[in-house]
């Protein structure tokens, strides 16, 4: 399973920041439906739900890799306030737009969170591969 993190990791930074684009581009473009950004969005928490699954499993080896554990212990908690953000999220923005009740704003300020942590979490992760080498044979 840990060979499938690097694949999966990448989606839900993609899909926050492409929600985000959405979400601001809704402003000038009344075509783009409320309903379609929440697609996205929600369809980014099943992503990072399987990231997060699929990077515990790396946790295994990439925590035997020496001096590591700072890094990786915030990229985890990073990785976790994403999966219940995320999840909450949605589920949240599909209760007020079933209830006719979502504004723009908040689907702006929600999509703008999510890809802040995207990027946030992605970038501690990229620490863990190129400063210590984890999920490459260098830290194997």
């Amino acid at each position: 399973m840990i060979e499938f993190h690097p694949f999966f990791v990448h989606f839900p930074i993609a899909l926050n920041v492409f929600a985000l684009m959405l979400s601001c581009s809704s402003i000038f473009v009344d075509r783009i439906s409320k309903f379609y950004i929440i697609v996205v969005i929600a369809t980014g928490s099943i992503m990072t739900l399987i990231s997060a699954y699929t990077g515990n499993a790396a946790e295994v080896q990439a925590s035997k890799i020496q001096d590591i554990a700072i890094s990786l212990s915030r990229h985890q908690e990073l990785g976790n306030y994403l999966v219940w953000s995320s999840i909450l999220s949605s589920l949240i923005l599909i209760y007020l737009f079933f209830k006719q009740k979502l504004k723009k704003p908040m689907l702006i300020a929600v999509s703008a969170y999510l890809a802040y942590l995207s990027i946030e979490c992605g970038y501690h992760g990229s620490i863990l591969v190129y400063q210590f080498g984890a999920g490459t044979l260098i830290g194997k």
